[in-house]
């Protein structure tokens, strides 16, 4: 993935649709399907149907009860228990789009996806045809930044569900992750369609000229995604506006690069990079006093951020400030030691044995 972009994802789970194809009472079923308008099978369509719809009930009625308790477990904080019981229920009904959005959330809040994973592989390994429980695998992947797991997971279903917009933005998600900007972005071009993926599918096909180092090619991608983010006001607008500041940055536009990181800054005050830029495209646009103004925000609210003391200091040495300069490059060189002191002190930590230690 490109350093310093910032990626966000839309997708969360919930609300998707699921499909499945029942092979069950296999011989009967397809000699019903091959010869619809047969009588001599007329007896046996209905009576699989009638088994199928049975198992069906059963299955779900199961399902529900399952799901009940997987919801009750997550009232109580028992995550391992909620994302056990949510799997169950969607190995038996799939077409519950609860359930996978509850057994996203046990894993967030859990927030430990790892946990989750072996308990979604040995489900799949058992029902490879459980492509909802598969797509949440997926995502526990991606968010222990196992993209080529992610991927390979992903590819190996060819079902109307592994075709879907949702399915095909995270699989491009991982693949931009993972640097293969063209597969990445024919991808997102595909879901360009669906109104609700568009801003971000737009930001990404941004970030993957970005990575291709086509600068000017991603700029239209930006702004669409900036367009149509403010229009949806989706949350990851700072992203979109960031992300584009970047590209004006390196293109020298410093001037759109500082709007661009304004609005970055606005919608996410607690973000250091964003006004950091801006710092930066006012200084480099020959906005000498505003850049020292921006600065000294910046290190106000993020005291331990060394960037900015190091730019405050140059700013300052270049109004002719000196005084000022120095206690800004001195205020870095403490940063640094205490960045090492504790870097050292992490090294050199051992268990110890208790009291016994105590006395030493």
């Amino acid at each position: 993935m490109v350093a310093g972009l910032r990626v966000s994802t839309v997708h969360n789970g919930s609300g998707r649709s699921v499909y499945r194809t029942w092979f069950s009472c296999a011989s009967t079923v397809l000699l019903c399907a091959y010869f619809p308008g047969c009588l001599l099978f007329s007896a046996a369509r209905a009576e699989s149907v009638s088994i199928i719809t049975a198992l069906l009930q059963t299955e779900t009625q199961s399902a529900v009860g399952l799901k009940k308790e997987g919801m009750a477990a997550l009232r109580d904080g028992n995550y391992p228990g909620a994302v056990r019981l949510f799997v169950e229920a969607l190995t038996l009904n799939p077409n519950d789009p609860e359930s996978t959005q509850f057994l996203n959330k046990a894993i967030t809040d859990s927030g430990k996806p790892e946990a989750a994973i072996p308990v979604l592989e040995k489900a799949l390994n058992s029902r490879p045809d459980q492509d909802s429980i598969r797509f949440v695998l997926a995502q526990c992947y991606q968010h222990l930044d196992m993209d080529d797991k992610a991927v390979q997971t992903l590819q190996r279903s060819n079902s109307a569900l592994s075709h879907s917009p949702p399915w095909s933005f995270t699989t491009a998600f991982s693949l931009f992750r993972l640097g293969q900007y063209d597969k990445a972005e024919a991808l997102f071009r595909q879901v360009m369609t669906v109104e609700e993926i568009r801003p971000a599918a737009s930001f990404f096909i941004g970030n993957c000229r970005f990575g291709k180092s086509d600068l000017a090619g991603s700029l239209p991608w930006y702004e669409s995604a900036i367009r149509l983010g403010a229009k949806a006001q989706t949350p990851a607008l700072n992203a979109y506006y960031y992300n584009y500041g970047l590209v004006l940055f390196r293109l020298n536009r410093f001037v759109d690069a500082s709007s661009a990181f304004f609005e970055a800054s606005s919608l996410n005050p607690s973000d250091p990079l964003a006004p950091y830029f801006l710092g930066r495209s006012q200084a480099d646009s020959g906005q000498t006093q505003d850049a020292i103004a921006i600065f000294e925000k910046v290190v106000e609210a993020h005291p331990n951020f060394s960037p900015a003391y190091y730019q405050l200091g140059v700013m300052q040495k270049r109004a002719g400030n000196e005084v000022q300069a120095k206690s800004a490059f001195a205020k870095v060189g403490e940063i640094k030691k205490a960045e090492l002191a504790d870097q050292r002190l992490l090294g050199e930590m051992q268990l110890g044995n208790g009291a016994a230690q105590e006395n030493k």
